[in-house]
């Protein structure tokens, strides 16, 4: 058994299809999802945003995977900040029941590998609050806040 990471590929329509749809439902349990889902989340159908991932040489879509079974997804964007090229996680997802395991392990290995290639200097990510295994998953490969978005209920 062994844990894996690749971009996807037309043959993985299905599998993301069904890893987004979990993705999202499990989202909307955590605080400040209607924000993050209504601004900041990649906007569109499982199919346009596969098609708009696989298709676009400054996103990638990588693909989790346990003995060959697809259990997590990434969402990559390239971005310039300032003069410097960075890598931009939209979203990252692992089943819960494969959190584990090493998915997650290998998709920000690859990622921070095809960052590099792409000439990417930074990486960033977002976790919403509350969501302690996000958080604890992008400090662990020393991701660490350099953002912090407030609000008060009126």
């Amino acid at each position: 058994m062994i844990e894996n990471a690749r971009l996807a590929n037309l043959n993985d329509l299905k599998e993301f299809e069904s890893l987004f749809t979990a993705a999202r439902r499990e989202t909307t349990t955590k605080k400040g999802s209607e924000l993050w889902l209504k601004f900041d989340a990649v906007q569109g159908s499982a199919e346009k945003i596969f098609d708009e991932f696989i298709s676009t040489k400054s996103k990638a879509l990588i693909i989790g995977e346990f003995d060959s079974c697809p259990l997590g997804y990434m969402l990559l964007e390239l971005l310039m900040i300032e003069d410097a090229e960075a890598s931009n996680i939209q979203e990252v997802f692992v089943l819960k029941e494969a959190r584990a395991v090493g998915v997650g392990e290998s998709m920000m290995k690859f990622a921070i590998d095809w960052s590099r290639s792409k000439g990417a200097s930074l990486v960033l990510g977002r976790t919403l609050p509350g969501d302690r295994e996000t958080k604890n998953f992008f400090e662990k490969h020393r991701l660490t806040a350099r953002l912090i978005e407030v609000s008060k209920q009126l």
